[in-house]
């Protein structure tokens, strides 16, 4: 939801624009990227020593489904993006 804030920690030592500038909010979903919107990091902390990174964000955008099908196929590397069933792929062919 908008202005929702969320918790998250991964492993591995990752930096991040943090708030005001915003970042892209991407899931993973079994392997694949999914674009769903913009987000803030509003705290971010990295610890070497568990090679973890963890934080907080604030969704300030979400992407209407027309646009998600667009950057998932645009944006994330080759193979990469999540595909939404019922559309088409990068050579226009349907899914």
């Amino acid at each position: 939801m908008i202005g929702e804030r969320y918790k998250f920690s991964i492993d591995g030592q990752r930096l991040y624009h943090l708030a005001p500038t915003r970042v892209i909010l991407v899931e993973e979903v079994d392997g694949k990227w999914n674009f769903v919107g913009h987000a803030l990091i509003e705290k971010l902390t990295i610890d070497a020593l568990a090679n973890q990174t963890s934080g907080s964000y604030r969704i300030t955008r979400l992407f209407p489904a027309e646009y998600r099908v667009l950057a998932n196929a645009y944006e994330a590397p080759e193979g990469k993006g999540l595909t939404i069933v019922g559309t088409t792929n990068r050579s226009g062919a349907p899914t």
